[in-house]
């Protein structure tokens, strides 16, 4: 399920990795959500092959548009790719096995980091969860949306996309997911995520916000406010409240940013990106680089 807004630049290396798969695809859903580029044009050879299924429609945003190719598909299993990523050839191959487990409602994987010109770079990758993952994903989402494969069942039971959010869908869906089924994963890269071709910065205080009103539904909801445990709840406001100080200190805001870092703090006194956060606002550049010094060689 690939949903397109803008990506004719990538698109052809997106359907490229998807039809070069050792375990080849029953079938490629492609939705336009009303591009202004070549996107159309891209498509066309892909379509008049018969390798894909094209559909354009008005711009109605990113979740209304994965919504609709899941709609326009037919598969039991749901496979989805954002069309600036890329799939590695073994990716289906190895993630279709695990559905065997009837359990298993979404498998995800590690990614490579690509910039827009495709250049690899290292990357970090956070704790992965297996199973009953539902706390685990509230407080912090670590699946990369073009990574999992779903079983469309779980998907329908858990409601789908909520038509609401601009950003953030994906999180929302996994937290809705997980109430639901056991998760599972590849110990391993199998996509390239890209970074670097769109304004981060600026998409920044939408995604917070849009986190914000996802917990507080999420929350709102009792057959998953019962499924989390304390500590997920309060490092998952941790988390929101660490990343308002970072954004608070960019705009240039220490007042807001050293309150949004202590508001983080109590609810988790030892989230280390928040202590980085308040140090780097409080502390000359030299007192930090001692301080690093310092905790290395502890």
């Amino acid at each position: 399920m690939i949903a397109s807004y803008n990506y004719g630049r990538y698109l052809s290396q997106t359907l490229d990795s998807v039809l070069a798969q050792t375990r080849q695809p029953d079938e490629i859903v492609v939705v336009d959500d009303g591009s202004t580029d070549n996107t159309r044009e891209v498509a066309a050879p892909y379509v008049e092959r018969g390798q894909i299924k094209y559909i354009h429609q008005e711009n109605a945003g990113v979740s209304a548009a994965k919504q609709r190719a899941v709609e326009e598909s037919s598969g039991e299993l749901l496979a989805f790719l954002d069309a600036d990523d890329m799939w590695e050839p073994t990716k289906l191959e190895k993630q279709l096995p695990l559905f065997e487990n009837g359990r298993i409602g979404a498998v995800y994987s590690k990614r490579f980091i690509i910039d827009e010109h495709g250049e690899r770079s290292s990357f970090q990758h956070p704790p992965f969860y297996r199973g009953d993952i539902i706390n685990q994903i509230f407080a912090y989402n670590f699946i990369a949306f073009s990574s999992t494969v779903v079983r469309r069942s779980v998907f329908e039971r858990a409601g789908g996309y909520d038509f609401a959010l601009s950003t953030g869908e994906d999180y929302d869906l996994w937290i809705r997911m997980a109430a639901l089924c056991e998760f599972d994963y590849i110990d391993e890269p199998l996509i390239c995520y890209r970074r670097g071709h769109s304004n981060l910065t600026s998409n920044t205080p939408r995604l917070l916000a849009n986190t914000v009103n996802i917990m507080r539904k999420e929350l709102g909801d009792s057959n998953i406010a019962s499924r989390l445990s304390r500590h997920a709840v309060r490092t998952a406001w941790a988390s929101v409240f660490s990343a308002y100080g970072r954004l608070r200190a960019a705009e240039g805001k220490p007042g807001q940013a050293f309150s949004m870092f202590c508001k983080s703090l109590f609810y988790q006194p030892f989230m280390a990106k928040t202590w980085n956060g308040l140090a780097s606002l409080l502390l000359p550049r030299p007192c930090r680089n001692l301080a690093k010094r310092f905790i290395r060689q502890r």
